[in-house]
């Protein structure tokens, strides 16, 4: 249900991004308008080794438990493995967004912030990260991207074949900042950096 839930909201956000719609703006308001809507505000997508991976689970579960008669009956056990592909699609087209972003202005390197799976609470895990994919997708596009975490330590960025970012942090140095996770510990960072 988590992921459903994410996943609404990052679809609502990438309509919003095809509009020219904000999406920070619109969905408050819808949630004004209908108080029993609750949704988060849209993200990249979903990481980590758990949301995501739940609703395959699921998915072969009902596949295994089902008679075939059940199962062949129509497309709705499929839906945890929609859900699964749905997040996988809001990642991609993000990361197409960002990668097609950034070729704007390749003169300087692009901060990536954020490329824990997830930033509250705050970890050091990488598994399955939105972040490093979106990263990833710089680096195949050779777009050079600098990597800040909280969590993950400049050793971990850099045994992931990436570059760790200057400390301290130069805004002027960048193109572009990427926050890739929801550590909120990045605004204070980057407030910080600020002239």
């Amino acid at each position: 249900s988590r992921l459903a839930q994410l996943n609404l909201a990052n679809f609502i956000g990438l309509c919003c991004e095809a509009f020219g719609i904000n999406a920070q703006f619109l969905i408050p308001a819808l949630m004004s308008q209908y108080p029993r809507l609750q949704l988060a505000l849209p993200g990249p997508g979903v990481g980590g080794s758990c949301l995501p991976k739940d609703s395959l689970v699921l998915f072969d579960g009902l596949r295994s438990a089902l008679s075939l008669e059940a199962w062949s009956s129509g497309q709705v056990w499929a839906y945890p493995r929609q859900q699964y592909l749905l997040n996988e699609h809001v990642i991609a087209a993000t990361a197409n967004a960002v990668v097609n972003w950034a070729r704007a202005d390749t003169s300087r390197p692009v901060l990536a912030c954020g490329i824990a799976f997830k930033g509250v609470p705050r970890t050091d895990d990488t598994r399955h990260s939105v972040g490093l994919k979106i990263v990833e997708a710089l680096t195949r596009h050779r777009i050079d991207a600098r990597v800040y975490d909280l969590g993950v330590p400049a050793s971990a960025i850099q045994a992931l074949g990436m570059i760790p970012a200057d400390l301290p942090i130069d805004l002027a140095a960048y193109s572009a900042i990427l926050l890739l996770n929801n550590d909120p510990g990045y605004v204070g960072v980057l407030q910080s950096a600020l002239p």
